[in-house]
């Protein structure tokens, strides 16, 4: 079985080209995201931004395909993309990377969850009761 968590990660357009570097290093990431997704829409928010969202999937780090998005997010943490061979993001505005993505981990533990980026605010954690 495993322990399983709900997970959406949304990405500005302007990162995209980052995340298509990371899909070309990683062939399982790239499946991961595109493939054994649930959902996925490459015109979020009318944008063209990238949302993914997996539902029961278990992100174990020790997967090679999770750990190629987790670099991905650390070096967006970072401000530093030059591992995907981009130095600078075209019309960017200055804002740092964590306001251009959102990423949304739930585990199945009440108190586990994993919240990184500060864009989308239309992407939230909500808790309530189910009967």
């Amino acid at each position: 079985m495993g322990y399983r968590s709900d997970v959406v990660l949304a990405l500005d357009k302007k990162l995209v080209p980052a995340l298509m570097s990371a899909f070309a290093q990683s062939p399982e990431a790239r499946d991961l995201c595109t493939v054994h997704c649930d959902d996925l829409m490459t015109d979020y928010d009318g944008e063209g931004n990238w949302l993914m969202r997996w539902e029961s999937i278990k992100w174990y780090e020790s997967y090679p395909e999770i750990q190629h998005i987790e670099m991905l997010l650390e070096a967006l943490a970072m401000d530093d993309l030059t591992p995907y061979g981009i130095d600078a993001l075209e019309d960017h505005d200055g804002e740092s990377y964590e306001e251009l993505y959102k990423f949304i981990r739930i585990g199945e533990d009440t108190e586990d969850f994993d919240r990184r980026g500060y864009g989308f605010c239309d992407i939230f954690i909500t808790r309530g009761i189910n009967f």
